[in-house]
């Protein structure tokens, strides 16, 4: 009679540095590629709202034009029969600390939007431009703040 034997024991190689390393080197690699691409996401999305509808405009009506998108974050909204008066006193009622960059860009705008040819404002767009630029902060800021109130159970008006 045949008696089974049993195959010799397998001896355990021991495991090298870099069996351990690759697959948490993959693991790396895909949360970068992860994060690399919420990142162009959030490029692309945030280009698109600043951009979109803004080509050929001058840098003036072009500030005014965002100033108006944004306020939209804000809960703002204009009426269409509003001067550019108007919907400045209106910012600046939700935002008065925003006051000068949205008086700039509202005086400018008017200027030339319905200033006469003679007086109209030529290369004042690095002004309108640095004014946005404060504005668009303060909005960003009230936004953000506006969130946190929604979406945080633990935020409390005082």
């Amino acid at each position: 009679m045949i008696v089974p034997t049993q195959p010799p024991p397998v001896r355990q190689q021991p495991q090298g540095l870099l069996a351990f390393l690759l697959p948490a080197l993959g693991t790396v690699l895909l949360i970068l590629l992860l994060i690399a691409l919420i990142v162009a996401l959030l490029t692309f999305v945030w280009w698109w709202w600043e951009w979109r509808g803004m080509r050929g405009l001058s840098p003036i009506a072009r500030a005014y034009a965002r100033l108006e998108r944004y306020a939209s974050l804000i809960g703002i909204r204009f009426g269409a029969q509003q001067t550019p008066e108007e919907r400045r006193r209106r910012i600046i009622k939700d935002l008065p600390a925003a006051e000068p960059p949205v008086t700039a860009i509202t005086r400018l705008y008017s200027a030339e939007r319905y200033g006469p040819e003679s007086r109209r404002p030529s290369g004042q767009g690095d002004l309108a431009d640095s004014a946005w630029g404060d504005t668009r902060k303060g909005i960003l800021r009230r936004f953000l703040r506006r969130l946190s109130r929604r979406f945080n159970p633990f935020w409390r008006d005082k």
